[in-house]
């Protein structure tokens, strides 16, 4: 798993740009041998006030007056410790997802930490 080392906000952009860093990675060394799951999903809307530039700006703006902008994207606002990516494997295959996991972790704002965890078989 990706796990984020300090609160903060990881726009749906960054989020895709990760998860498609990390499957490109899988799917050159393993393109049946593992399952990656995006764990969070970008609800936060971002908003932005656009503010009027140039020449005779002051007479077509408004300044901060109804300043509660326009939709211009969405975040997931993740706190510390939050996982972000996790990667199912199987034991031959963890070097890869390691891998993958810190492609991906470049592709987002915040400092990451990559969380290897053993998960028992289930019985059939």
């Amino acid at each position: 798993s990706l796990g984020m080392e300090e609160a903060g906000q990881v726009r749906d952009i960054a989020l895709e740009s990760a998860r498609v860093s990390a499957v490109r990675v899988l799917e050159k060394a393993a393109p049946n041998g593992y399952r990656l799951k995006v764990r969070r999903y970008p609800h936060q809307v971002l908003r932005e006030h656009k503010v009027a530039m140039g020449a005779g700006a002051d007479r077509i703006s408004d300044g901060m007056r109804r300043a509660f902008g326009k939709p211009v994207g969405h975040a997931v606002r993740a706190e510390i410790g939050a996982e972000i990516l996790t990667i199912y494997t199987t034991a031959a295959h963890v070097e890869d997802a390691k891998e993958a996991l810190r492609k991906a972790s470049h592709k987002l704002p915040v400092p990451t930490r990559v969380v290897i965890r053993t998960v028992p078989p289930v019985a059939a």
